[in-house]
């Protein structure tokens, strides 16, 4: 059985509750070989013949593990009394196992054995209870029983008392105990097991505990190294001391000790939530792997005694710690550290992630996986690795931010080289490698990027790579059970187009994916063999084979490679989008290189916490890339009219809606950038607009779609620009020049509409700005017509005014115009009675060289219109309208504002839309309007 500890060091608190070293603190280390043992003071506490508890955490040695050895008596100067030893060797003519007991009050000894095997190398909480009302003796190992024996004697009382640690009292020559002992405690009753000892194990006793006032003695062996004092934090003082050629070593502890804790030993799934009183941040652990009995979860409130390797927070005390209990060498489980209310001395929370090391005796920390949710301000990660301590700092990821794909490099006869690869951060029960690629040209075995030893019959680790016979991709994992030939499924990939390849290996199949869909699979087991004694080059752009080079020919973006066998799903939720630290599947990552690095450089970074930069060698360059990918995106490969809405989850109500109209695409991938482009050339008055989105269609023949850009939200879009916006287009990232898109600007529902192929579109101004205020224009309802006004302050240069209205809010006539002023005084202007229910005004102001800036559109309302609904929604034969008035005149647009439809109708008549071609459409009834999708 192992046993893994793992710590999360929090964020703010300059706090130190107790005088004592962080967390386990120290222990003494006994060498068997040379006999080490410690003692007491002399106490008569010691010689209770009632009921007590025996308790502490032991790690043993090497020299130890297969041997017998004592871990302490109590006893005086010639017997023991009280005693507990590990039988390895059929001792004293005992079975093998651990051996608790005490010398009656006759002078006779009653040793009951435990049948337990001890951990090799992994710290054991041990305890002995005996019940002087129910004559039992007990043995517990990690806060599980494993045993009870009923005695008919009970525990003789004896003068002079004390404890001799790991060795026998009177027999100095006996077998000692070969490792380490650490929190060392005795109490005068029977603790229970749910109510003392596990609640208590992992955490240190405090003066202001309950069952401090019980404690016989406690040990923390946290003295000076050098001072061979062992204090007792008791109240009864029973210190002791060591020296001589037989003393001990004071040595940093490993043991899983905080200042506060929780436990659950609820079984394989157990979860455990521990908050610290004193900052209120908290811990989640889940089990999920590895059978695992139950967790203690514990809290230590001080600074970490070391902080190298990592970027510590200033002032940063406190830290968490995981122990599961009984858990095999596959155990794993999540953790969730809320760290909401915690300061972080000004750090991004972007940058948060968590470092770990092997226990509090480990000086080095290094980087762990872990995924940020700045909104809730989580950090989430997957522990599977043993013995670990982990704490949250600050990390900024070496790859280079450039907006949407970024870079992509060119590779015909050179690739990038990643060397000596840790074997940590290599896959090995399952994986995923991702590329985005533009094949020029089919090589055989042109490497896009593997991770492969492949000479004669000896293969090892994956590849993906193009074949020239087949003008196929290939994907490969050599396994424990399989070779590389024994399945490797291909799928055919068109020259000259971006392409996203996925290949995937759960333990049961190989698959893959081309652009999200599932192309192929063969069935395979084992884990994913590596030759650890002939680790081999990481390549990206070349595959070796037979100690032979084979250069892919083509583009490459986007590399990624998961310890996760992800799924279908899941591949398409991530291929046109960057991965982040908040990814919830970041912890999986073990590679990802996207490029982005400044053009001919000649380091490729790795975004992981592994940091396996490569270097480019050979003929390999870095351009800028095609691949469509953005910051955020949604996809849908379901429905039979592929229809995507995607919010800016940065702002409300901005949405860029998209609804294939022909050519039957399999998929329809939408993007955002949440950031200004590479280049904004051919868009006017972009101002302060930074983002932009993106379509992506797979397959089908010729597809096209419709798009509504629903502008609400974007700050760029004030008064004075809304009636002159504009979609501009390009191609992908690589076009530097972006075209007037020629949509259809909706001003009352604030949405432009445009037909597209796959394009990247961003909102610009198609007009300059007047130099002068904004144009506000209010008005009132009359009895006999409508009353305008509006103000120009600050107008200069202005030759005129035009009134204009319309019915609907997007058509309008203009009905008539005035000569400015000069001085900006109020304007009024009256209109003849109008008859429909909603008049819609607007003011067209034209400078003295013809440059023209609209005001505000101003609703003019004589009759409250109820909301309509449409159903059903999406619909393919007929709609049905609730909420409108009688006999109510309607009128139906398609997504680029033109009119296919009108006529009257009643509340819950239908309207036949049998002709109406595949997209969206909008439904006006006296202004009041509803969106539906034909499909």
């Amino acid at each position: 059985m192992k046993h893994k500890t793992f710590i999360y060091l929090l964020l703010l608190v300059n706090i130190n509750i107790f005088a004592q070293l962080p967390g386990s603190g120290r222990t003494l280390e006994f060498k068997a070989s040379e006999g080490d043992y410690a003692q007491s003071g002399i106490s008569n506490a010691l010689s209770t013949n009632g009921s007590y508890t025996i308790e502490g955490w032991y790690l043993w040695g090497n020299d130890g593990y297969t041997t017998s050895g004592f871990l302490f008596e109590i006893g005086d100067a010639s017997n023991a009394y009280k005693y507990m030893w590990n039988n390895r060797t059929g001792l004293f003519g005992q079975a093998n196992g651990i051996v608790c007991g005490f010398r009656a009050a006759d002078g006779s000894y009653n040793d009951f054995v435990f049948n337990y095997i001890p951990p090799q190398a992994s710290w054991v909480h041990l305890a002995q209870t005996w019940n002087s009302i129910t004559q039992t003796i007990s043995f517990y190992a990690n806060g599980i029983l494993i045993g009870s024996q009923v005695s008919t004697k009970t525990p003789g009382s004896f003068s002079d008392p004390r404890i001799q640690f790991c060795k026998q009292i009177a027999n100095l020559g006996s077998p000692t105990f070969d490792g380490r002992i650490d929190e060392f405690r005795m109490y005068n009753l029977a603790l229970d097991v749910t109510t003392y000892i596990r609640p208590y194990m992992c955490r240190k006793i405090k003066t202001t505990d309950f069952i401090y006032s019980n404690l016989i003695c406690y040990y923390k062996f946290d003295d000076a190294p050098l001072s061979n004092a062992i204090t007792d934090y008791s109240s009864n003082a029973i210190n002791g001391t060591f020296s001589g050629l037989n003393a001990p070593t004071s040595q940093v502890s490993g043991a899983p000790i905080g200042d506060l804790s929780s436990w659950n030993y609820g079984g394989p799934t157990a979860g455990v939530i521990l908050t610290n009183p004193i900052r209120g941040d908290k811990l989640t652990a889940t089990l999920n792997a590895g059978n695992a009995i139950g967790l203690q979860v514990y809290c230590v409130t001080d600074a970490p005694n070391s902080i190298t390797g990592q970027t510590a927070l200033a002032g940063n005390n406190g830290y968490f710690g995981i122990f599961p209990i009984n858990g095999d060498a596959e155990v794993a489980y999540q953790t969730i550290y809320d760290y909401d209310g915690i300061s972080y001395a000004g750090i991004a929370q972007s940058k948060l992630i968590t470092y770990k090391r092997n226990f509090n005796n480990s000086n080095i920390w290094s980087k762990m996986a872990t995924a940020i949710d700045s909104i809730g301000k989580t950090i989430t990660g997957f522990t599977r690795q043993e013995r670990s301590e982990i704490m949250v700092a600050a990390y900024t990821s070496p790859n280079s931010k450039k907006p949407g794909s970024g870079n992509a490099i060119q590779s015909s006869a050179g690739g990038i080289t990643i060397n000596n690869i840790p074997f940590s951060s290599k896959p090995t029960k399952a994986i995923t490698v991702t590329a985005w690629v533009n094949i020029t040209a089919n090589v055989n075995f042109g490497g896009i990027v593997a991770n492969a030893y492949e000479n004669g019959l000896d293969e090892a680790g994956f590849h993906l790579h193009t074949n020239a016979g087949t003008n196929n991709v290939e994907f490969g994992v050599a396994t424990t059970n399989n070779t590389f030939g024994d399945f490797m499924p291909t799928a055919p990939v068109p020259l000259n187009k971006w392409t996203h390849i996925a290949g995937t290996y759960d333990g049961t199949a190989v698959r893959l994916y081309i652009n999200g869909r599932l192309i192929a699979s063969r069935a395979a087991t084992g884990d994913i063999d590596w030759i650890t004694s002939n680790p081999t080059k990481y390549s990206i752009g070349n595959y070796t084979y037979n100690n032979v080079n084979s250069f892919f020919n083509g583009k490459i973006d986007e590399v990624s490679v998961w310890s996760k066998a992800l799924t279908e799903g899941e591949i398409r939720d991530r291929m046109c989008r960057k991965i982040t630290n908040s990814d919830p599947l970041n912890p999986y990552m073990s590679s990802y290189y996207n490029f982005d690095e400044n053009l001919n450089g000649t380091i490729a970074y790795d975004g992981t916490i592994y940091e396996n930069n490569g270097t480019y060698t050979g003929t390999v360059a870095t351009q800028v890339s095609q691949a469509p990918i953005g910051n955020f995106s949604k996809h849908d490969y379901v429905n039979a009219t592929k229809v995507v809405s995607l919010p800016n989850p940065n702002s409300v109500n901005e949405i860029f809606d998209v609804g294939s109209s022909s050519g039957n695409p399999d998929g329809l991938q939408v993007y955002l950038v949440n950031e200004k482009p590479n280049s904004e050339i051919g868009i006017s008055g972009v101002g302060q607009n930074d983002r932009y989105f993106g379509v992506h269609q797979i397959g089908g023949t010729s597809p096209q779609y419709t798009a509504i850009y629903s502008y609400d939200g974007n700050p760029f879009v004030n008064a004075s620009n809304e009636y002159s916006l504009a979609l501009f287009k390009r191609t992908d990232n690589s076009v530097t020049t972006w075209t007037n898109a020629s949509g259809v600007l909706d001003n009352t529902f604030n949405t432009i509409g445009v037909l597209g192929l796959s394009t990247e579109y961003m909102l610009g101004n198609t007009l300059l700005v007047l130099p002068l205020n904004e144009i506000k224009l209010s008005g009132i309802v009359g009895f006999n017509n409508d009353k305008l006004q509006w103000n120009t302050i600050g107008e200069i240069n202005i030759a005129s005014f035009k009134i204009q209205h319309s019915i609907d809010g997007i058509n309008f006539v203009t009905l008539g115009s005035t000569n400015t002023k000069g001085n900006g005084d109020n304007i009024y202007y009256f209109d003849a009675p109008q008859t429909s229910v909603n008049n819609f005004y607007r003011i067209l102001a034209t400078d003295i060289v013809g440059v023209k800036q609209y005001s505000n559109i101003l609703k003019l309302q004589t009759a409250k219109i109820a909301k309509i609904t449409v159903s059903p929604n999406p619909a393919s034969n007929y709609i049905i309208l609730n909420g409108i008035l009688p006999q109510s005149n309607y009128v139906i647009k398609n997504c680029v504002a033109q009119v296919v439809k009108t006529g009257i109708t009643n509340s819950n008549e239908s309207i036949d839309i049998t002709k109406f071609s595949k997209g969206f459409y909008t439904i006006i009834i006296n202004n009041t309007s509803n969106k539906f999708i034909v499909q």
